[in-house]
C-alpha cells in the first residue's frame, strides 16, 4: 500500500507540472518561432489568467487543504486556495490550442490535461473542488475571449 501511494504521490507531483509556468515557457518558447501570432495571444491569455486569479486570491482569501503561512501579501497570495491557477492555466492553453489547430487529437490530450491536473491538485491538497472548478471556469471564459 505504502509503494502505491509513493507511485500516486510522485505521478500527481508530475501531473501537476503542466499547470506551472515553466511549462508554459517551454510551450511558448516552442510556438513563438512557428507561430509568433499565436504566441502573442497566448502570453496575452496567460497573462489575463494571472491577474484575474491573482486578484481573486487576494481579495478572497481562502485557507487551502494544508494551510500555509500568510503574513505576507507573496505568503498570502500563495497560502490562498481559490481559484487554482495550475487549473487556470492548463485550461487556458488546451482552449487556445483547440481553437488555433482544430485538431481532435488535440482537444482529447488538452481536455485530459485539464482533468489530470486538477485532479493532481486536489490528490496533492492544495486545493478543493471548488477551487479546481472555479480555476477551470475563469481559464474557460478567458480562453474563448481571448480566441
Amino acid at each position: 500500500m505504502k509503494f502505491r501511494k509513493y507511485i500516486l504521490d510522485h505521478f500527481f507531483s508530475s501531473v501537476t507540472l503542466f499547470g506551472t509556468p515553466v511549462f508554459y515557457i517551454i510551450v511558448l518558447l516552442l510556438i513563438i518561432r512557428i507561430y509568433p501570432s499565436f504566441a502573442k495571444m497566448l502570453i496575452l491569455a496567460l497573462f489575463f489568467t494571472e491577474a484575474v486569479c491573482g486578484i481573486i486570491k487576494l481579495a478572497y482569501p481562502k485557507n487551502r487543504p494544508i494551510p500555509r503561512p500568510n503574513k505576507g501579501i507573496f505568503e498570502r497570495y500563495d497560502a490562498s486556495s481559490f481559484p487554482s491557477i495550475h487549473s487556470a492555466r492548463i485550461t487556458v492553453l488546451a482552449i487556445m490550442i483547440n481553437f488555433f489547430y482544430h485538431d481532435i487529437l488535440l482537444l482529447f490530450i488538452g481536455a485530459a490535461l485539464v482533468v489530470f491536473v486538477g485532479y493532481s491538485r486536489i490528490y496533492l491538497k492544495c486545493h478543493y473542488l471548488k477551487d479546481v472548478a472555479g480555476g477551470i471556469a475563469i481559464g474557460a471564459i478567458i480562453g474563448v475571449l481571448l480566441a
